[in-house]
């Protein structure tokens, strides 16, 4: 059993005469770098995934990144699940999602460097895997199949979400974006292009009941105009998409708070050490602060999940020496009573 060392933070009363109190515990910090995380309830438990590795970018002399797992029964207490690794590849930023059909799946992008060439990237894909419920047991990884004909070599399905039995993701290559969908998280058709200028890349999805679809996604490029990230929606069948700049976005994850909001974990660059934010995004399409985790630098990659009347949020950061994996804790009169 990992023991966590917890920081409690605590904030001043606020109206009503009710303290609000986050927590943030480490988790995790065998590997030399460990990052990337994501975060889900299933069958009643916690799952917390991430990478393991030598470092952040790997080069020849280096180990190729594995994808660890953990549970928990409350949240606190967490226990190595599965340990996941691919002969010839980095394994990167690991997804959990919930299928229709209940079952357990985990999405992970995997890159072949080149041998001879530091920062040289051969080949890039997803694969994915799905939990067995009786053997508690993941299934080997296999390379997601597209429909349309990507012929780049160098395509990522960042994230998925399902929504109303179709699941929704992001595939970007070296220089464009796609929009697609599943319906058994193995096989994907396209939906659309997304026209978005610059270098667009890692991107998360959530829904409105209306349908809605409501995307952030990071962008990059020369200079800080180039570097704002976009903030998109669309109605069915997501053809037709309206954008609005945002700030700049790494790694961005969000989740549905209410039927007009939306909790976004990011990393921050407002800073000259990069942070680790939460946002409530509403309908006027800002990003209002709620919080900024302890982190910076090489940080964030979060996963979200409510549960007990809190937010959890799994994320990343080097605050403390090594990156290391942590776990805040935000109660949701926080959230309420905290926007600035």
């Amino acid at each position: 059993m990992w023991m966590l060392s917890v920081l409690l933070i605590i904030h001043a009363n606020l109206c009503f005469s009710q303290e609000t109190v986050f927590r943030v515990a480490k988790i995790w910090d065998h590997a030399n770098h460990n990052a990337f995380t994501d975060l889900i309830r299933h069958e009643g438990k916690f799952y917390c995934t991430f990478r393991e590795a030598d470092s952040h970018l790997i080069f020849p002399s280096k180990q190729n990144g594995r994808i660890r797992i953990l549970s928990s029964e409350d949240g606190y207490n967490w226990i190595s699940f599965a340990l996941i690794s691919k002969e010839g590849f980095d394994l990167r930023d690991p997804k959990l999602s919930n299928t229709p059909e209940g079952r357990l799946m985990l999405l992970v992008g995997a890159l072949e460097w080149d041998k001879d060439k530091e920062k040289q990237i051969n080949s890039r894909n997803t694969q994915v895997s799905f939990l067995d419920d009786q053997t508690r047991r993941f299934s080997a990884l296999q390379e997601i199949i597209f429909d349309e004909n990507f012929t780049t070599g160098h395509n990522w399905l960042w994230r998925i979400t399902w929504w109303r039995g179709t699941g929704y993701g992001v595939v970007y290559t070296d220089n464009a974006v796609y929009l697609v969908q599943t319906s058994n998280g193995t096989h994907y058709s396209f939906i659309t292009k997304l026209n978005i200028p610059g270098s667009p890349s890692e991107a998360s999805i959530a829904f409105k009941r209306s349908d809605e679809m409501v995307m952030v996604i990071r962008r990059d490029g020369d200079n800080e105009e180039d570097r704002k990230g976009y903030i998109g929606r669309s109605f069915k069948p997501y053809t037709e998409w309206t954008w609005i700049p945002t700030e700049r976005l790494g790694g961005p994850a969000m989740i549905r708070y209410t039927d007009e909001q939306f909790i976004v974990a990011s990393r921050s660059y407002k800073y000259e050490k990069e942070h680790t934010t939460l946002y409530l995004l509403g309908d006027d399409n800002r990003l209002n602060c709620i919080t900024e985790l302890p982190s910076h630098r090489d940080c964030s990659y979060a996963g979200m999940v409510f549960y007990d009347n809190k937010l959890w949020v799994s994320y990343y950061s080097s605050h403390e020496g090594k990156s290391s994996i942590y776990m805040a804790t935000v109660p949701l009169s926080y959230i309420e009573h905290n926007i600035w």
